[in-house]
Protein backbone atom coordinates (compact mmCIF):
# COMPACT_ATOMS: atom_id res chain seq x y z
CA UNK A 1 0.00 0.00 0.00
CA UNK A 2 1.21 3.19 -1.02
CA UNK A 3 0.97 7.05 0.81
CA UNK A 4 -0.68 9.22 -1.59
CA UNK A 5 -1.96 12.91 -1.34
CA UNK A 6 -5.56 13.86 -1.62
CA UNK A 7 -5.72 17.22 -0.94
CA UNK A 8 -3.31 19.93 0.00
CA UNK A 9 -4.00 22.49 3.37
CA UNK A 10 -1.63 25.51 2.15
CA UNK A 11 -3.62 28.68 1.73
CA UNK A 12 -0.70 30.97 1.05
CA UNK A 13 2.72 31.50 1.96
CA UNK A 14 4.06 34.98 2.16
CA UNK A 15 8.04 35.01 2.05
CA UNK A 16 7.87 39.00 1.18
CA UNK A 17 9.86 39.75 -1.71
CA UNK A 18 7.31 42.21 -2.43
CA UNK A 19 4.39 43.72 -0.93
CA UNK A 20 1.22 42.84 -2.89
CA UNK A 21 -2.20 44.41 -3.36
CA UNK A 22 -3.64 42.19 -0.97
CA UNK A 23 -2.02 44.01 1.36
CA UNK A 24 -3.32 47.42 2.84
CA UNK A 25 -0.79 49.53 5.80
CA UNK A 26 -1.44 52.46 8.03
CA UNK A 27 1.44 54.02 7.19
CA UNK A 28 3.75 53.21 4.06
CA UNK A 29 6.61 55.63 4.84
CA UNK A 30 7.70 53.00 7.75
CA UNK A 31 6.39 49.75 6.54
CA UNK A 32 8.91 48.32 3.79
CA UNK A 33 10.82 45.33 2.17
CA UNK A 34 14.49 44.62 4.04
CA UNK A 35 16.41 41.30 3.08
CA UNK A 36 13.20 39.94 1.99
CA UNK A 37 11.35 40.61 5.37
CA UNK A 38 8.77 42.78 6.18
CA UNK A 39 10.22 45.88 8.27
CA UNK A 40 7.60 48.42 10.45
CA UNK A 41 9.32 50.81 11.98
CA UNK A 42 7.30 53.30 14.87
CA UNK A 43 5.94 56.53 13.94
CA UNK A 44 5.11 58.88 16.70
CA UNK A 45 2.26 60.12 15.22
CA UNK A 46 -0.34 56.98 14.54
CA UNK A 47 0.10 52.69 15.06
CA UNK A 48 1.82 51.43 12.10
CA UNK A 49 0.03 47.84 10.94
CA UNK A 50 -0.58 46.20 7.71
CA UNK A 51 -3.34 43.95 7.29
CA UNK A 52 -4.41 41.58 4.54
CA UNK A 53 -8.41 39.50 4.60
CA UNK A 54 -8.72 36.74 6.02
CA UNK A 55 -9.52 33.53 3.96
CA UNK A 56 -12.24 31.91 4.61
CA UNK A 57 -10.57 28.49 4.35
CA UNK A 58 -8.04 29.41 6.54
CA UNK A 59 -8.01 27.75 10.11
CA UNK A 60 -4.11 28.78 10.82
CA UNK A 61 -2.02 31.35 10.75
CA UNK A 62 1.97 31.28 12.05
CA UNK A 63 4.69 34.32 11.27
CA UNK A 64 8.18 34.12 11.90
CA UNK A 65 9.39 36.99 13.38
CA UNK A 66 12.36 38.65 14.60
CA UNK A 67 11.37 41.66 17.34
CA UNK A 68 13.27 41.89 20.57
CA UNK A 69 11.86 45.11 22.35
CA UNK A 70 14.31 46.32 25.46
CA UNK A 71 12.70 50.20 25.89
CA UNK A 72 9.60 50.39 27.71
CA UNK A 73 6.45 51.22 25.79
CA UNK A 74 8.40 49.48 22.85
CA UNK A 75 4.95 47.22 21.69
CA UNK A 76 4.34 45.44 18.38
CA UNK A 77 3.16 42.07 17.42
CA UNK A 78 0.06 40.67 15.54
CA UNK A 79 -3.29 42.44 14.99
CA UNK A 80 -6.78 40.91 14.25
CA UNK A 81 -8.68 43.51 12.76
CA UNK A 82 -12.53 44.00 11.57
CA UNK A 83 -12.93 48.10 12.29
CA UNK A 84 -11.14 50.84 14.19
CA UNK A 85 -12.61 49.96 17.62
CA UNK A 86 -12.93 45.97 16.75
CA UNK A 87 -9.76 44.92 16.96
CA UNK A 88 -7.39 42.22 19.25
CA UNK A 89 -3.87 42.42 19.30
CA UNK A 90 -0.93 39.86 20.60
CA UNK A 91 1.94 41.93 21.06
CA UNK A 92 5.31 41.66 22.51
CA UNK A 93 6.97 44.28 25.12
CA UNK A 94 10.29 44.38 26.86
CA UNK A 95 10.80 42.10 29.56
CA UNK A 96 13.91 40.81 30.86
CA UNK A 97 12.78 37.69 32.68
CA UNK A 98 11.11 36.31 28.95
CA UNK A 99 13.24 34.90 26.53
CA UNK A 100 13.19 36.08 22.87
CA UNK A 101 9.98 35.84 20.56
CA UNK A 102 10.85 33.25 17.94
CA UNK A 103 7.07 32.84 16.58
CA UNK A 104 4.04 33.39 16.71
CA UNK A 105 0.57 30.95 16.01
CA UNK A 106 -2.96 31.97 15.71
CA UNK A 107 -5.19 28.77 15.49
CA UNK A 108 -8.66 29.66 14.36
CA UNK A 109 -11.84 27.80 15.04
CA UNK A 110 -15.06 29.60 13.25
CA UNK A 111 -14.92 33.27 14.75
CA UNK A 112 -12.54 32.10 18.09
CA UNK A 113 -8.88 32.63 17.79
CA UNK A 114 -6.11 31.32 20.03
CA UNK A 115 -3.12 33.19 20.21
CA UNK A 116 0.34 30.70 20.67
CA UNK A 117 4.34 32.96 21.05
CA UNK A 118 7.07 30.73 20.78
CA UNK A 119 10.33 31.01 23.17
CA UNK A 120 12.91 28.75 23.30
CA UNK A 121 11.31 25.72 21.05
CA UNK A 122 8.43 25.85 22.70
CA UNK A 123 4.47 27.58 22.29
CA UNK A 124 2.77 28.77 24.50
CA UNK A 125 -0.78 29.49 24.62
CA UNK A 126 -1.33 33.30 25.29
CA UNK A 127 -5.11 34.37 25.08
CA UNK A 128 -8.23 33.40 23.07
CA UNK A 129 -10.79 35.81 21.93
CA UNK A 130 -13.99 35.44 20.38
CA UNK A 131 -14.95 38.14 17.55
CA UNK A 132 -15.53 37.90 13.77
CA UNK A 133 -13.00 39.41 12.75
CA UNK A 134 -12.20 39.92 8.77
CA UNK A 135 -8.81 41.18 8.75
CA UNK A 136 -5.46 39.84 9.69
CA UNK A 137 -1.51 41.40 9.81
CA UNK A 138 1.12 42.84 12.24
CA UNK A 139 1.37 46.32 14.40
CA UNK A 140 3.92 48.68 15.76
CA UNK A 141 2.55 50.74 18.33
CA UNK A 142 2.70 54.58 18.59
CA UNK A 143 6.13 55.75 19.50
CA UNK A 144 9.23 56.57 18.23
CA UNK A 145 11.89 57.02 21.48
CA UNK A 146 15.28 56.10 20.61
CA UNK A 147 15.86 52.55 21.49
CA UNK A 148 12.73 51.01 19.85
CA UNK A 149 13.57 48.79 17.53
CA UNK A 150 11.75 47.56 14.16
CA UNK A 151 9.51 44.59 13.83
CA UNK A 152 10.83 42.36 11.40
CA UNK A 153 8.32 39.30 9.52
CA UNK A 154 10.01 36.66 7.59
CA UNK A 155 7.52 34.46 6.33
CA UNK A 156 3.88 34.12 7.18
CA UNK A 157 1.55 31.30 6.34
CA UNK A 158 -1.66 30.35 6.49
CA UNK A 159 -2.86 26.76 6.02
CA UNK A 160 -6.58 25.10 6.27
CA UNK A 161 -5.97 23.43 10.43
CA UNK A 162 -3.00 22.76 12.43
CA UNK A 163 -3.43 18.88 11.92
CA UNK A 164 -2.46 16.77 9.14
CA UNK A 165 -4.69 13.95 8.55
CA UNK A 166 -3.68 10.24 7.00
CA UNK A 167 -6.99 8.28 5.86
CA UNK A 168 -7.93 5.14 4.94
CA UNK A 169 -5.99 3.21 7.61
CA UNK A 170 -6.74 -0.14 8.90
CA UNK A 171 -7.59 -0.06 12.94
CA UNK A 172 -4.42 -0.67 14.70
CA UNK A 173 -1.81 1.15 12.01
CA UNK A 174 0.68 3.60 13.24
CA UNK A 175 1.50 6.91 11.53
CA UNK A 176 4.67 8.99 12.21
CA UNK A 177 5.60 12.18 11.21
CA UNK A 178 9.55 12.99 11.45
CA UNK A 179 10.68 16.32 11.09
CA UNK A 180 14.20 16.98 12.42
CA UNK A 181 14.22 16.53 16.42
CA UNK A 182 10.18 16.07 16.06
CA UNK A 183 8.45 13.07 15.85
CA UNK A 184 4.95 13.47 16.00
CA UNK A 185 2.61 9.94 15.94
CA UNK A 186 -1.06 8.73 16.08
CA UNK A 187 -2.78 4.84 16.21
CA UNK A 188 -5.67 4.23 13.90
CA UNK A 189 -9.14 3.07 15.54
CA UNK A 190 -12.25 1.69 13.49
CA UNK A 191 -12.77 5.00 12.14
CA UNK A 192 -9.44 4.13 9.84
CA UNK A 193 -7.82 8.20 10.57
CA UNK A 194 -5.22 9.64 12.01
CA UNK A 195 -4.85 12.98 12.02
CA UNK A 196 -1.73 14.60 13.20
CA UNK A 197 -1.63 18.28 15.59
CA UNK A 198 1.84 20.09 13.69
CA UNK A 199 3.73 22.38 15.99
CA UNK A 200 4.63 24.01 12.50
CA UNK A 201 2.04 24.79 9.89
CA UNK A 202 4.64 23.74 7.23
CA UNK A 203 7.22 20.76 8.04
CA UNK A 204 9.65 19.03 5.91
CA UNK A 205 9.94 15.53 6.85
CA UNK A 206 8.94 11.80 6.50
CA UNK A 207 5.49 10.28 7.08
CA UNK A 208 5.36 6.86 7.51
CA UNK A 209 2.70 4.37 8.22
CA UNK A 210 3.37 0.54 9.85
CA UNK A 211 1.11 -2.05 10.62
CA UNK A 212 -0.34 -3.59 13.32
CA UNK A 213 2.72 -5.89 13.44
CA UNK A 214 5.07 -2.35 13.80
CA UNK A 215 5.99 -3.70 9.85
CA UNK A 216 7.10 -0.60 7.80
CA UNK A 217 4.10 -0.02 5.03
CA UNK A 218 5.39 2.90 2.92
CA UNK A 219 6.92 6.25 3.28
CA UNK A 220 7.16 9.19 1.99
CA UNK A 221 9.19 12.67 2.48
CA UNK A 222 7.64 15.89 1.47
CA UNK A 223 7.05 19.48 2.73
CA UNK A 224 3.62 19.04 4.99
CA UNK A 225 0.90 21.53 5.71
CA UNK A 226 -1.90 21.62 7.98
CA UNK A 227 -4.87 20.89 6.94
CA UNK A 228 -3.45 18.74 4.17
CA UNK A 229 -5.17 14.74 3.61
CA UNK A 230 -3.14 11.69 2.48
CA UNK A 231 -4.47 8.06 1.85
CA UNK A 232 -3.14 4.98 2.84
CA UNK A 233 -3.25 2.70 -0.53
CA UNK A 234 -5.75 4.71 -3.13
CA UNK A 235 -8.49 7.42 -2.99
CA UNK A 236 -9.53 6.30 -6.58
CA UNK A 237 -13.57 4.94 -6.64
CA UNK A 238 -14.32 1.95 -7.96
CA UNK A 239 -18.39 2.83 -9.42
CA UNK A 240 -20.96 0.64 -10.72
CA UNK A 241 -23.55 3.17 -12.43
CA UNK A 242 -22.21 6.28 -10.50
CA UNK A 243 -22.86 4.50 -7.38
CA UNK A 244 -19.04 3.80 -5.35
CA UNK A 245 -18.58 -0.44 -4.92
CA UNK A 246 -17.01 -0.97 -1.17
CA UNK A 247 -13.90 -2.60 -1.23
CA UNK A 248 -14.14 -3.94 2.24
CA UNK A 249 -17.16 -6.09 1.60
CA UNK A 250 -17.02 -6.37 -2.09
CA UNK A 251 -20.53 -7.11 -3.92
CA UNK A 252 -23.26 -5.81 -5.93
CA UNK A 253 -22.01 -6.89 -9.06
CA UNK A 254 -25.64 -8.53 -9.99
CA UNK A 255 -26.67 -12.03 -10.80
CA UNK A 256 -24.98 -14.69 -12.98
CA UNK A 257 -26.53 -15.65 -16.56
CA UNK A 258 -26.01 -18.81 -17.82
CA UNK A 259 -23.00 -18.76 -15.41
CA UNK A 260 -21.65 -15.50 -17.04
CA UNK A 261 -21.50 -12.32 -15.76
CA UNK A 262 -19.63 -9.64 -17.44
CA UNK A 263 -20.58 -5.75 -15.93
CA UNK A 264 -19.17 -2.51 -16.94
CA UNK A 265 -17.47 -0.42 -13.98
CA UNK A 266 -15.60 2.39 -13.82
CA UNK A 267 -12.42 4.25 -11.84
CA UNK A 268 -13.11 7.73 -10.47
CA UNK A 269 -10.44 10.35 -9.52
CA UNK A 270 -12.48 12.53 -6.70
CA UNK A 271 -9.58 14.85 -6.31
CA UNK A 272 -7.97 17.66 -8.42
CA UNK A 273 -4.61 15.60 -8.21
CA UNK A 274 -4.01 13.79 -11.63
CA UNK A 275 -3.55 9.83 -10.41
CA UNK A 276 -0.82 8.07 -12.89
CA UNK A 277 -0.12 4.54 -14.16
CA UNK A 278 -2.83 3.20 -12.05
CA UNK A 279 -3.22 -0.89 -12.65
CA UNK A 280 -5.96 -2.78 -12.36
CA UNK A 281 -6.46 -6.65 -11.63
CA UNK A 282 -9.70 -8.27 -10.52
CA UNK A 283 -9.17 -10.95 -7.62
CA UNK A 284 -11.93 -13.75 -6.18
CA UNK A 285 -12.64 -12.30 -2.82
CA UNK A 286 -13.21 -16.11 -1.36
CA UNK A 287 -12.16 -18.98 -2.70
CA UNK A 288 -15.24 -20.85 -2.15
CA UNK A 289 -17.59 -20.61 -4.96
CA UNK A 290 -16.09 -21.76 -7.71
CA UNK A 291 -15.69 -19.18 -9.85
CA UNK A 292 -12.99 -18.90 -13.08
CA UNK A 293 -12.60 -15.22 -13.51
CA UNK A 294 -11.61 -13.81 -17.13
CA UNK A 295 -10.28 -11.06 -15.78
CA UNK A 296 -9.97 -6.84 -16.97
CA UNK A 297 -10.34 -5.25 -20.02
CA UNK A 298 -10.17 -2.19 -21.24
CA UNK A 299 -13.25 -0.37 -22.29
CA UNK A 300 -13.34 0.96 -26.27
CA UNK A 301 -16.43 2.54 -27.64
CA UNK A 302 -18.73 0.87 -25.03
CA UNK A 303 -17.42 -2.65 -25.35
CA UNK A 304 -14.87 -4.73 -23.82
CA UNK A 305 -11.91 -5.07 -24.84
CA UNK A 306 -9.50 -8.49 -24.48
CA UNK A 307 -9.78 -9.84 -21.13
CA UNK A 308 -6.44 -10.18 -19.30
CA UNK A 309 -5.05 -10.69 -15.92
CA UNK A 310 -4.23 -6.51 -15.66
CA UNK A 311 -5.59 -3.50 -16.80
CA UNK A 312 -3.21 -0.42 -16.58
CA UNK A 313 -4.33 2.81 -17.38
CA UNK A 314 -1.57 5.68 -18.03
CA UNK A 315 -3.49 8.71 -16.08
CA UNK A 316 -6.89 9.81 -14.54
CA UNK A 317 -7.24 13.74 -14.66
CA UNK A 318 -9.25 15.12 -11.20
CA UNK A 319 -12.64 15.01 -11.05
CA UNK A 320 -12.38 12.09 -14.03
CA UNK A 321 -13.45 8.75 -14.41
CA UNK A 322 -12.26 5.99 -16.94
CA UNK A 323 -14.03 2.48 -17.56
CA UNK A 324 -13.23 -0.70 -17.77
CA UNK A 325 -15.23 -4.36 -17.56
CA UNK A 326 -14.66 -7.63 -15.72
CA UNK A 327 -16.28 -10.76 -16.64
CA UNK A 328 -16.43 -13.96 -14.28
CA UNK A 329 -17.49 -17.61 -14.98
CA UNK A 330 -18.52 -20.25 -13.31
CA UNK A 331 -16.61 -23.44 -13.83
CA UNK A 332 -18.23 -25.51 -10.71
CA UNK A 333 -21.90 -26.16 -12.36
CA UNK A 334 -22.51 -27.58 -8.45
CA UNK A 335 -22.74 -24.53 -6.89
CA UNK A 336 -25.93 -23.01 -6.64
CA UNK A 337 -24.94 -19.80 -5.61
CA UNK A 338 -25.06 -17.04 -8.58
CA UNK A 339 -23.64 -13.72 -6.10
CA UNK A 340 -20.66 -12.50 -6.78
CA UNK A 341 -18.10 -11.57 -4.32
CA UNK A 342 -14.87 -9.74 -5.60
CA UNK A 343 -11.92 -7.35 -4.65
CA UNK A 344 -10.33 -5.18 -6.96
CA UNK A 345 -6.55 -4.65 -6.49
CA UNK A 346 -5.23 -0.99 -7.43
CA UNK A 347 -1.76 0.62 -7.22
CA UNK A 348 -1.12 3.97 -8.97
CA UNK A 349 1.33 7.20 -8.30
CA UNK A 350 -0.07 10.98 -8.54
CA UNK A 351 1.44 14.12 -9.68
Amino acid sequence: MRIHKYSGGLVFDEKFDAIGPEWSTSDPANIKIENNALKLTHSSLRDVFILRDIPASAGAFEADITYNPTAINDRGGLLLFNATNETAELLESEDAALSALENIKVIRNNDTFNFYMQRNGLFELIDSVSYPFSKIGFVLKQGDAAEFVPLYVERFIATKSNCLQVKNLMSGYKVELISGMDIITGMSDVSGVVELTLPHLIMTGTLRIYDETNKLIDEKTADFAGGDIYYCGTFLEIRKEGTPLNEANPNGLGRMENGVLEVKLDVYNPTSIIANNIQLAVQQYSGQFGYEWADIAADIEGVPGIYQDTLHIPSIEGNSMVSFWIKVEKVDTSIDSDSVSFAISMEHATG
